[in-house]
């Protein structure tokens, strides 16, 4: 009769993805270029969030670029990206098209 070996320790494993919710876009719907701002991360209680800058052209969209910003420099760094946007393709319009960030911030983020 074979016994069966004693249990092993668990085994760590590194975390998993994790799905964070758009709280903020501005989008150049001519260009496909767009600012993104996800929702804080879970272990960072709600200290800093997640942001995409995301490149485009006419003949195609670029990798995104993702940087981690803390919540109190979240609102100038928006108003940088959205300006940015803004002023490289003058002749389209950039829009906010979803605002859902938690107040303050919402009211912080351009329009």
């Amino acid at each position: 009769m074979k016994r069966n070996p004693a249990p092993s320790a668990p085994v760590a494993t590194a975390p998993g993805p994790i799905a964070l919710a758009m709280v903020y876009l501005a989008k150049n719907f001519t260009t496909g270029a767009a600012f993104v701002i996800y929702g804080p991360a879970p272990d960072t209680a709600g200290a800093v969030y997640t942001v995409a800058h995301i490149s485009a052209t006419a003949t195609g969209t670029a990798a995104p670029i993702v940087c981690q910003v803390p919540r109190d420099d979240l609102a100038g760094y928006a108003a940088g990206a959205v300006r940015i946007l803004r002023t490289r393709h003058p002749d389209t319009e950039v829009i906010v098209c979803t605002n859902t960030a938690p107040w303050p911030l919402s009211a912080a983020l351009p329009r």
